[in-house]
């Protein structure tokens, strides 16, 4: 009897545990940010079966000495451009202090706000938040502008 149930047991484990083989894919970095030598975001695009897929990595900064990294995906070129737009556009009008969007199935909320005299967004995501000033919004775009100030 004993044997039995461990054997039961032991099957009914590796019917749950299916590991399945996935295609590989390449991962391009388009621009990845650090302050003062920390990670703060990295951008990078994926081609699957022709469809891009487009990676934030963000180091979540709710924590001061953890690295808790946290990721969030979208499709597409468009979706990517205007997501730029809008960021880089609290950088054009100082009146412009917060907006909600909806990314994919993610809600984002962009807040506007000065530190230590410089003009950075704050981008809020449901399991945390990361700040970019303008030249580092450009750096993980890899977006080149004539109007960037020092960092």
């Amino acid at each position: 009897m004993k044997t039995l149930i461990i054997s039961l047991m032991l099957l009914s484990f590796g019917a749950q545990a299916q590991l399945v083989k996935q295609e590989n894919y390449e991962r391009t970095v388009i621009g990845e940010v650090k302050q003062t030598g920390s990670f703060v975001a990295k951008l990078s695009s994926s081609v699957i079966k022709s469809d891009t897929l487009y990676t934030v990595t963000y180091r979540n900064c709710e924590y001061i000495y953890i690295d808790d990294i946290k990721v969030f995906y979208f499709p597409g070129k468009q979706t990517l451009d205007d997501l730029y737009n809008e960021l880089t556009s609290f950088f054009a009008d100082p009146e412009k202090k917060e907006q909600r969007y909806k990314l994919r199935d993610q809600d984002v909320r962009v807040h506007a706000k000065k530190v230590a005299g410089k003009q950075h967004v704050f981008i809020y995501l449901k399991d945390g938040y990361f700040a970019l000033n303008q030249k580092q919004l450009n750096k993980l775009f890899n977006r080149k502008t004539t109007e960037e100030g020092a960092e």
